[in-house]
């Protein structure tokens, strides 16, 4: 298997994509931290931030309990909602390095909140 972008395989890029395209209140979707920086390591987290304006908390629960436990991905994915993310640094760091999701080249300059 070859790896893709992220770290991840074109496979499990495929998988997490149909996986996240069945939760129609998730609009957009950003990976940051060290799998968007490239410094990750075998077994890092896949840290994703989702937004979208009929977002709540269930569909991140749901989100979460769906790739972390009914998946065979071996990582674990930490999930947020933009929205509700307080954080000046945490926006800082997601506005930085925060990739959409399928493509590594393109920076997200601006988190919607």
């Amino acid at each position: 298997m070859m790896e893709a972008d992220f770290g991840l395989t074109s496979t499990e890029l495929e998988e997490l994509n149909d996986i996240i395209q069945s939760f129609h209140e998730i609009e957009s979707v950003m990976i940051f931290g060290s799998r968007a920086k490239g410094t990750y390591k075998p077994g890092s987290d896949v840290d994703i931030v989702i937004s979208g304006n009929k977002l709540d908390h269930s569909v991140v629960i749901r989100l979460s309990n769906q790739l972390n436990e009914e998946t065979t991905f071996p990582y674990f994915f930490d999930i947020l909602d933009l929205n509700t993310i307080k954080s000046e640094e945490m926006l800082a760091h997601i506005a930085q390095h925060g990739r959409k999701l399928g493509t590594t080249s393109e920076p997200v300059h601006e988190p919607k909140t």
